[in-house]
């Protein structure tokens, strides 16, 4: 017979074995998240320059034209190319649009518009040098400033009749040797926006009256056209 201690550690034993008595083996480790990297996006490719168009402007007219230079210098040749400025100063490109291209005419009784074939001269009086206006425009910001020398272009036509103009813009005259000679009919202008703080730049009214009287000594006074 088992006598009762002997029973105790029986059931002892038999308890060890049910709940796996002694060392256990750590937990194993959680398995690590991988997280998922994003893709890097391709770079953005420029978008490609576009060319610049370079050639020169088409052939338009076909006469022969010599223009005299306040300073007696002369220019001749056979004119090809007719440009006109887009704004008064020359400062957003240049047009050859028919309509662009005709002279606006006048005299105390009629109005007149004329394209340059119908031209025989041109005689562009200036005002004396004393008589340069100058004003600053201020709805411009820094505010623009402007010098101006009065001109009187007379306009002769093919059929005799004579007119006077007043179109501020200005014109490009080409010749087939390339060489070209711009110009205005109406004023003389000369504009630059000032730097300066104060009121009034008087400084840069001095630098464009001198550009304006540079710009003078040089201007066509007589143009001269024929067929060719």
């Amino acid at each position: 017979r088992m006598s009762p201690l002997s029973r105790v550690a029986l059931a002892s034993l038999a308890l060890c074995a049910l709940t796996a008595c002694g060392k256990k083996a750590p937990p194993a480790p959680a398995a690590e998240t991988v997280q998922p990297v994003a893709a890097t996006p391709p770079p953005l490719e420029a978008p490609p320059e576009q060319a610049v168009d370079e050639r020169p402007a088409p052939n338009n007219i076909d006469l022969q034209l010599t223009l005299t230079r306040a300073s007696g210098t002369e220019v001749s040749g056979h004119l090809v190319r007719l440009e006109r400025s887009v704004d008064f100063f020359g400062e957003d490109g240049w047009t050859q649009d028919p309509s662009d291209l005709l002279l606006s005419l006048e005299t105390d009784m009629a109005l007149k518009k004329a394209p340059w074939t119908e031209v025989r001269t041109i005689t562009i009086e200036q005002a004396a040098a004393e008589d340069v206006s100058c004003l600053y425009d201020s709805d411009y910001s820094p505010p623009m400033y402007q010098c101006i020398l009065k001109t009187v272009p007379t306009v002769t036509l093919v059929d005799g009749s004579v007119y006077t103009s007043t179109m501020r813009h200005r014109w490009r005259l080409t010749l087939d040797s390339g060489e070209a000679v711009e110009l205005h009919l109406y004023k003389l202008p000369e504009r630059e926006q000032t730097t300066s703080t104060e009121d009034e730049d008087y400084a840069l009214y001095e630098t464009l009256q001198a550009r304006v009287l540079a710009t003078a000594a040089e201007a066509p006074v007589k143009i001269v056209l024929s067929a060719p």
